[in-house]
């Protein structure tokens, strides 16, 4: 089993392309929006630096001795103490800039979940059948969504409830190293365990591939980390980010 921070390392390869010099250039998946100038992941003993394609070379020598030069902090919850003037630095070179902060997990099993929900997955016969328009209250476009639903873009499982969808779990990012789960769930049918359902179906179809399997989220979603909670990921650590704003 790989390390925390060679999973981190990994993650960081599936969330974003990297150019030639290790560089960050944009968002896979769906959104393609460009990738932070800033990534630091920790992890409990380590950490890992990657920086975006359009920061200066002369900038990104400072802030990566900037951010080698402090001690690890003992908790990966706590932001990196040289954050603040990375962000300052960052600001003054590229504009308007903010910090987020998000955390990483992966699946080392299948999870097992019940729910009274029927389970439909992208392996199913007939499953391309859902492709015929968006579910009321999903958010995506109709093209986009017959792409999802005919497995052009990975696999995915998805939560009924009479007859309808309600939760859904797909690959929101591919790469060579590994996948990451997409999970959405209507908002009148949080709260009631479908997001872990539909994300432990996910998991039986893309575990087998070999590829490191990744969910992640932002500090403040609180109901999203309740659902690595329930499947019993293993939490590899932090990552703390300077964004364009």
């Amino acid at each position: 089993m790989a390390s925390d921070i060679e999973l981190l390392t990994i993650e960081t390869e599936v969330l974003w392309t990297i150019d030639g010099r290790g560089r960050l250039i944009a968002s896979r998946g769906r959104s393609g929006t460009p990738a932070p100038h800033l990534s630091i992941g920790t992890s409990r003993d380590a950490r890992t630096i990657a920086i975006g394609a359009g920061v200066p070379d002369t900038l990104a020598g400072e802030l990566r001795r900037a951010i080698e030069a402090e001690a690890l902090p003992v908790d990966p919850a706590q932001e990196p103490a040289p954050l603040v003037a990375c962000e300052r630095m960052l600001r003054d070179a590229l504009g308007p800039v903010e910090r987020s902060a998000g955390l990483a997990w992966v699946f080392e099993s299948i999870p097992i979940m019940s729910s009274d929900a029927a389970i439909v997955e992208s392996t199913d016969t007939g499953a391309s059948a859902f492709s015929g328009r968006v579910p009321e209250g999903f958010p995506w476009e109709h093209a986009e969504w017959q792409d999802l639903m005919s497995g052009k873009l990975g696999a995915w499982a998805m939560c009924m409830v009479q007859g309808s969808p309600v939760s859904l779990c797909h690959c929101a990012r591919i790469a060579e190293a590994g996948i990451e789960a997409g999970t959405w769930t209507h908002p009148d049918h949080r709260g009631r365990g479908y997001a872990s359902a539909a994300t432990a179906a996910w998991a039986s179809l893309v575990l087998p591939t070999g590829r490191h399997i990744f969910y992640s989220t932002n500090a403040g979603n609180r109901s999203s980390q309740r659902v690595t909670e329930r499947l019993g990921l293993h939490p590899i650590g932090w990552r703390w980010m300077v964004v364009p704003s």
